[in-house]
């Protein structure tokens, strides 16, 4: 089946005039537009490590679209995938990828749908070797509690809908649910003669994000977590066998603001590790890189 790719991102939210939820205005301004429209160019994908192997999906470019309404649950984004990035030598990828980010006031949430199969592996000569049977599937919800909110604004650090007008910063705890299904008929990912994998994870993470507003139009943002998680596969689970897993994400934002208008470059990278059998170990990434354009009316 030919590679198609395709990208859709919708976030719906919480009213946003709770007073509970109000700004400290001395360091976060609301635009006094209404409206946002959001032009964006994505690369998504999921890459596997086993020991000094990388296996890369030769995924799509997506191109995009998002309408925001102020102070309603109107926070919608799709997109659509266009040509693979890489030539044909590195193979054909069919991948499914879909993700919604809110970034509340108090909560920032992350939930993910994504399915790659076809991967490749460039050896240390450089040569190509194709693996178009191995597939990632990962469905997963993040979600973190940010503890300075009313001075840190995730909004304008991520998703350019507020301005942050002085440096700020705020601890962050959170935790996250997933669950994975990876596979292939040659047993690249695994020593066993199984050739699905299944594991269900859950756990808790805590870490810190920090806004520099650099000048009058620019802000540079890090937000970054640790934790561990517990799991393991299904069947395992339900013996009441529990393994450890170390997990990690990272958020980090430059924008570039004006009075009606905006640009920014998102980066999100989310480690999880998976353990097919003992002593094989499988890390998990998932990269959302985003350039973004925005304009208020």
């Amino acid at each position: 089946m030919k590679s198609v790719y395709r990208f859709l991102l919708v976030t719906t939210g919480l009213l946003r005039g709770a007073a509970a939820q109000k700004a400290d205005t001395a360091y976060v301004a609301a635009y006094p537009w209404h409206r946002m429209l959001t032009v964006f160019v994505a690369d998504n994908s999921i890459q596997v490590q086993r020991g000094n192997n990388r296996y890369m999906p030769n995924n799509r470019m997506n191109v995009g679209v998002g309408y925001l309404v102020h102070n309603t649950v109107i926070n919608l984004r799709a997109g659509v995938g266009l040509i693979p990035l890489r030539g044909k030598q590195y193979g054909s990828t069919q991948s499914l990828d879909l993700q919604a980010h809110r970034y509340g006031r108090k909560i920032v949430l992350d939930v993910f749908y994504q399915r790659y199969k076809g991967y490749y592996e460039q050896l240390k000569n450089r040569e190509i070797v194709l693996h178009p049977d191995v597939f990632v599937k990962q469905v997963g919800m993040e979600a973190a509690y940010l503890f300075n909110s009313k001075k840190f604004s995730a909004k304008a650090a991520f998703e350019q809908s507020e301005i942050q007008k002085r440096s700020a910063g705020s601890w962050v705890m959170g935790g996250g649910i997933y669950y994975y299904r990876i596979g292939d008929d040659k047993n690249v990912l695994n020593q066993t003669a199984r050739e699905r994998v299944s594991n269900l994870q859950l756990g808790l993470n805590g870490g810190y994000a920090y806004s520099w507003v650099a000048g009058t139009h620019w802000l540079l943002t890090g937000m970054g977590t640790a934790g561990m998680h517990v799991g393991n596969e299904p069947g395992l689970l339900r013996k009441g066998k529990l393994q450890v897993y170390p997990t990690a994400l990272g958020r980090f934002a430059v924008s570039y603001h004006r009075a009606a208008w905006g640009m920014s470059l998102l980066s999100l990278v989310q480690n999880n590790v998976v353990y097919p059998e003992k002593d094989n170990k499988l890390m998990l990434s998932a990269v959302n890189l985003q350039a973004s354009y925005v304009r208020h009316f």
